[in-house]
């Protein structure tokens, strides 16, 4: 073999070629794999790594299969930021796909814009994303947009006073983005305080915002809520109007108030994306819905991994970011494309709970 290549290397005048590169493209992976919010990192590996699993059966990225090392966020900025640097320093890996919650995304962003790494998330929606840095891009649009959807809704139908049921720590962007979009008064408690119920009542709020990002939240929720009938309407974030919707599949939502959310304007009747959910199915051994989440997380792999397929230098951060800025992609929540931001032309919706599932309020 050895005096094949010399041979080879003497026909060619200018020394023999590269072989091309067969080696995996190791990206890296930024999910919450403890605390509160580890069921949303244990959901999102299985479905990423299935979706990569695609990608590699069908050739991966111009021959060579992809690997994604997964760290955890712990949807903390400390905890990220850490991650983050342990993914590029020990890893060498030039995107991260992650964070799944704003706080991790705003915790790594200062380590990726700092090592021209591109960061991409899938879900997260704070405000504070679009000035993150010039590396750091989206596929889920700023709660900006459901902020406003939610202001809207109360505006038409009159209503003045909204009581913020809020988690403890640092999930306020939404809370933060509807006050300042609502023409009306708001009283913010706290889930873990006592008689929240009491003094919501003594408020006299005309509506409920739910600003909870946990199932654990969402359980201590249901335990104070249950069989409760405000007379007002109930409004959901992104990540409530998905978990009632998982929660709906297994057991009955005890609200007795109307529920509206807020969440990805995704075709959840797409039949790529029920494809895909028989799939999980079937390699997984466990029933798949979240099926709004899943369009958007598939949207984000789908769209890095184009970048990559179209980079010029995958050894290069810069190069993916390049061809990150060029994405015109279509998916499952429409053509998307980036701003100088880094945000997607994604949007929201505004759905009612009718018991099972979440419909259209028109």
């Amino acid at each position: 073999m050895k005096k094949i290549l010399i041979g080879l290397c003497a026909i060619a005048m200018t020394g023999c070629l590269p072989l091309p590169d067969s080696r995996p493209i190791v990206i890296g992976g930024l999910v919450p794999l403890e605390g509160s919010n580890v069921l949303y990192g244990e959901w999102a590996i299985k479905t990423i790594n299935l979706r990569i699993k695609q990608v590699n059966d069908l050739g991966g990225i111009n021959g060579r299969s992809i690997e994604i090392v997964w760290a955890n966020g712990m949807c903390n900025r400390e905890t990220s930021m850490t991650a983050a640097t342990e993914l590029i320093d020990k890893h060498n890996v030039k995107a991260i796909f992650g964070g799944f919650c704003s706080e991790e995304t705003l915790g790594a962003a200062p380590i990726a814009e700092e090592n021209e790494v591109v960061l991409l998330s899938p879900l997260s929606t704070s405000p504070e994303i679009s000035d993150a840095g010039n590396f750091v891009f989206r596929t889920a649009p700023s709660n900006e947009n459901s902020g406003q959807l939610l202001a809207d809704y109360a505006h038409k139908n009159n209503i003045n006073k909204v009581g913020i049921i809020q988690e403890s720590g640092n999930h306020n962007t939404m809370k933060e983005t509807f006050q300042r979009k609502f023409n009306g008064d708001s009283v913010v408690v706290y889930l873990n305080e006592d008689d929240i119920l009491q003094r919501l009542k003594e408020e006299k709020v005309e509506a409920i915002l739910v600003n909870i990002t946990s199932f654990k939240a969402l359980n201590d929720l249901v335990a104070k809520l249950s069989g409760v009938d405000f007379g007002v309407p109930i409004f959901l974030n992104e990540v409530m109007t998905g978990a009632i919707e998982i929660m709906a599949t297994y057991r009955e939502i005890p609200f007795k108030s109307e529920i509206l959310g807020v969440t990805f304007d995704v075709d959840a009747t797409n039949p790529e994306l029920g494809e895909f959910m028989d799939l999980y199915e079937e390699e997984i051994g466990k029933s798949l819905s979240f099926a709004r989440f899943l369009g958007m997380g598939l949207d984000g792999i789908d769209v890095l991994t184009n970048a990559l397929r179209n980079a010029e230098n995958l050894n290069d951060g810069d190069s993916i970011r390049q061809a990150m800025n060029m994405t015109s992609h279509m998916g499952y929540s429409g053509l998307l494309r980036f701003d100088e931001n880094g945000d997607v032309n994604a949007s929201q919706v505004l759905l009612r709970f009718d018991g099972k599932d979440f419909i259209s309020t028109d």
